[in-house]
């Protein structure tokens, strides 16, 4: 048990190692500023969203009695 516990703890640290190693290659390569343009987008589609959803919501008429 304390083997496969620590092959797991291994296996997951290395993984994160090499996905920090492609998330490192990719900061390098993409400008910041449409990193943070793009969160700006998601965030504010997000929004919009949410607020179409709640209109509708309020608008919806129910028939049923």
């Amino acid at each position: 048990m304390k083997t496969s516990t620590l092959l797991l703890i291994l296996l997951v640290f290395n993984s994160s190692i090499l996905l920090s190693q492609f998330a490192n290659w990719l900061l390098a390569v993409v400008n910041p500023v449409v990193m943070v343009g793009s969160e700006i987008l998601l965030l504010f589609g997000y929004f919009v969203h949410n607020t179409v959803k709640a209109v509708r919501a309020a608008f919806d008429i129910d028939f049923q009695f």
